[in-house]
């Protein structure tokens, strides 16, 4: 049996990223291929539930570096089984966490050499609008930001990727979300899975 293919979608708190992939997952429906999207994030979470641990992702990426990387490896061996299941299976993540150690890795080398990505995608906005995004969510316990900081976020972010399409060998694309044009950012990722 042929396993379908990884495609690791990320990007920083802010840019949208989620709106686009709703919007993916609405014309993916209509596709004649199995894709799912599915949140690392949120595997990661529930097995931190099942362990007594809290099921706040704020929380969760303040515990410990080890423990953190505990439920990234859990959540990868996952996602890989899901590839039995389906032809794409899009992985919405980030490629760094802000930690109280400094920025950790979502994608380092053993994640990556679990999950197999045949694509990188990465989803970004301007600098104000994900300032913006992010001081007006109200939902989430999230850091603030300076634009500086923002500006070294985005540079990390951005090597990560670079790092990550070395090691796996995988393209790296990045998509401009830029403000009410959801829609276009989630036709141009449609577009990309015809070529994997």
């Amino acid at each position: 049996m042929v396993n379908g293919k990884i495609i690791i979608a990320v990007g920083l708190a802010g840019v949208g990223k989620s709106t686009v992939l709703k919007r993916l997952g609405d014309l993916v429906s209509k596709a004649k291929r199995k894709v799912t999207i599915v949140s690392y994030g949120s595997i990661m979470t529930e097995k931190a539930k099942k362990l007594g641990m809290t099921g706040d992702r704020d929380e969760l990426r303040r515990s410990s570096v080890k423990k953190q990387k505990e439920l990234q490896e859990y959540a990868a061996k996952e996602i890989f089984k899901m590839t039995h299941r389906w032809d794409f299976v899009i992985v919405d993540t980030h490629m760094i966490i802000s930690t109280d150690k400094g920025y950790l890795p979502a994608l380092p080398h053993d994640i990556l050499s679990i999950l197999r990505p045949s694509l990188l995608v990465v989803i970004e906005a301007e600098p104000e609008i994900i300032l913006s995004r992010r001081t007006g969510d109200m939902e989430r316990n999230r850091d603030q930001t300076s634009m500086e900081q923002l500006s070294a976020e985005i540079a990390f972010s951005r090597s990560a990727t670079a790092a990550c399409s070395v090691i796996t060998g995988a393209p790296a694309k990045f998509i401009k979300n830029l403000n009410g044009k959801q829609d276009a950012a989630a036709a141009q990722f449609l577009r990309l899975l015809e070529d994997v």
